[in-house]
């Protein structure tokens, strides 16, 4: 029986059973089902193995049950059917034997036959977008299986028997509406990455501690207070988010992950960090914004690996001068904190491309603030400043500058040597006159000047031929100088007068007839 072929799908060379499959799908969906050599997310095909049919594509087909006809081939492997209408599986699909891989996301299954954990040599299930709020009890049976899938869905619980998964290399449970996890999840000890984010979880079993192959952990926007202490035995972990969760400390335990190359922690409650964080020195990524901090430990000096570093919305009010000490670090975040003051050598952060420092109190920066040479984002807006290093100049490879919203008189006559700054913004400040040769900053795009002091401009504006946003907004010009006038390639000015000046309709008039849009 095996070895008889039919001429519909001659060219294929299947067993008749599998081309009776075929054909009964054909007559179903009103489309002959061609041959991939492939099934992908969204195939509608079948591939082959010899004389053998191994896979199905029948995505977006409107199928509110499978096929009976699919239980007939005997060596079918794969099955992707993604966003049809299937509410449940039939009883009869625990009987394909040969199954490796299904698909059925965005199907608004709702309910699983106890059958279907007879798949022994299941390895990958994805049920993502399902109306799925529990799994088998009997799932651990499945014990080839290495991937679980079933995000975006409201899953609210998983089965005890899930520990004896032990070829299980990836759990994602992505936005699920879980509560708690079993302690016998610590079974799983051959998973490599778990991603619980987006669900309701108030704590972890410590028998996560257990899953000693782990190398992503995802824990992310649940309502966590704590992380357990066994965390710390995850010695092959690289990546830990647990960011937007009511975390309120951190285990001194997280010392021992010693490979971790990304910790986002932001959006909690911490008001401290341990020590032991010190020990992380092959931390790339340290993300703990938006917690409600005072301090960071002195050990953080010793990440030498330290590359982004962002504390921003905490209520930090000094550094360690230990920071100097992360000569890798390119970007740090210190924004919106109540710093009065930065180390005097911060300079020494040489890698330093972005820096942001503004929102706080500082009324002075630091001279070795001149040695970043390697800088190119700065924003010191928003803090009480009445100068800037005479020597800002030096910081050759700025490109934007945000410096509005302090006190500051004047500019120092180096600003002009920033030949590669786009983006200067000194707005809100006290500012009378800008240096002679600003007009040596011939890249620059965006300037915005807006509530200042400033009754002229230098001849040398008129060298900013590649400006094109140029903000005005209650300055105290009497008129627009030709210098603003003929710049070639302004497209946006602002211009909102204070009540004693008056700058001409015709000469507005002028500008927007070269193309540049005038807010008035």
């Amino acid at each position: 029986m095996s070895e008889q072929k039919t001429d519909h799908y001659s060219d294929t060379e299947l067993m008749k059973k599998d081309v009776e499959t075929l054909e009964t799908l054909e007559n179903l969906f009103g489309d002959k089902i061609p041959k991939v050599e492939s099934i992908q997310f969204e195939t509608f095909g079948f591939t082959s193995k010899d004389t053998k049919l191994t896979g199905l594509g029948l995505f977006n087909k409107g199928m509110k049950e499978l096929p009976n006809c699919l239980q007939n081939p005997q060596n079918l492997e794969k099955i992707i059917a993604r966003f049809n209408e299937l509410e449940t599986l039939p009883k009869w699909f625990g009987n394909l034997k040969s199954l490796k891989e299904f698909n059925f996301r965005g199907n608004p299954i709702s309910h699983l036959p106890d059958s279907i954990c007879n798949l022994s040599n299941l390895e990958v299930m994805i049920f993502n977008n399902s109306r799925l709020t529990s799994l088998p009890e009997n799932l651990g049976d499945l014990s080839n299986l290495k991937q679980l899938w079933v995000e975006y869905g409201v899953l609210q619980s998983l089965p005890e028997s899930i520990g004896k998964l032990k070829k299980l290399e990836l759990l994602a449970l992505e936005d699920a509406k879980l509560t708690t996890l079993p302690e016998s999840i610590g079974g799983c000890t051959n998973l490599e990455f778990v991603r619980f984010d987006d669900n309701q979880l108030i704590s972890l079993p410590e028998g996560i501690g257990k899953l000693s192959n782990l190398e992503g952990l995802d824990v992310s926007d649940n309502n966590l207070t704590d992380l357990p202490d066994s965390i710390g035995n995850l010695t092959k972990l690289t990546s830990l988010y647990a960011h937007r969760n009511q975390l309120e400390k951190i285990p001194n335990s997280i010392g021992k992950l010693s490979i971790l190359n990304e910790l986002q922690l932001f959006h909690n409650k911490l008001t401290s960090l341990p020590e032991s964080l010190g020990k992380l020195a092959k931390l790339t990524y340290l993300l703990v914004s938006n917690n409600h901090l005072k301090s960071i430990p002195k050990s953080i000096g010793n990440m030498s690996n330290l590359a982004t570093l962002k504390l921003s919305n905490n209520y930090l009010e000094t550094l360690p001068n230990s920071i100097v000490n992360l000569e890798r670090l390119q970007e740090l975040f210190l924004d919106n904190n109540r710093l009065t003051n930065l180390p005097e050598t911060l300079g020494k952060l040489h890698n330093l491309f972005e820096l942001h420092i503004n929102c706080n109190n500082l009324i002075s920066l630091p001279n070795s603030l001149n040695n970043l040479s390697n800088l190119q984002i700065l924003n010191i807006s928003n803090n009480l400043l009445t100068e800037l290093p005479e020597k800002i100049g030096n910081l050759k490879k700025l490109r934007i500058f945000d410096t509005s919203s302090n006190r500051l008189k004047k500019l120092p006559d180096s600003i002009s040597k920033l030949n590669l700054l786009e983006n200067l913004v000194i707005s809100y400040n006290e500012i009378s006159s800008l240096p002679i040769d600003f007009g040596e900053l011939t890249n620059l795009k965006r300037l915005n000047i807006q509530k200042n002091f400033l009754q002229s401009i230098p001849k040398s504006f008129k060298q900013l031929t590649n400006l094109t946003d140029l903000n005005l907004k209650s300055v105290s010009l009497n008129t627009l100088p030709d210098e603003i006038i003929n710049l070639p390639k302004l497209k946006q000015l602002w211009v909102k007068e204070h009540w004693w000046v008056s700058i001409s309709e015709e000469t507005l008039q002028k500008i927007e007839q070269r193309g540049c849009k005038v807010y008035r």
